[in-house]
């Protein structure tokens, strides 16, 4: 059973480093704007790219015969 101490030390480790990277990274600079076409885009071509790459060894696994893949052979 892990030591309660330690357990409870490393959460508030956790948590502060949590905190102080929020704080790093929440500073307001210089604004990221990403225009709705392009996170469309990219979530389509993403998305198509998937799929390609899942159709492509389904195709070749329904040649197989189920038969001879049961049977080791």
């Amino acid at each position: 059973m892990p030591d309660p101490v330690a357990a409870d030390a490393i959460r508030r480790i956790h948590g502060w480093g949590a905190v102080a990277l929020h704080a790093i990274a929440n500073r307001p600079r210089a604004s990221i704007e990403i225009p709705l076409w392009l996170s469309a885009s990219s979530f389509v071509l993403v998305t198509a790219i998937c799929l390609l790459a899942a159709l492509l060894p389904y195709q070749r696994v329904r040649k197989i015969d189920p038969l001879s893949v049961l049977q080791g052979g």
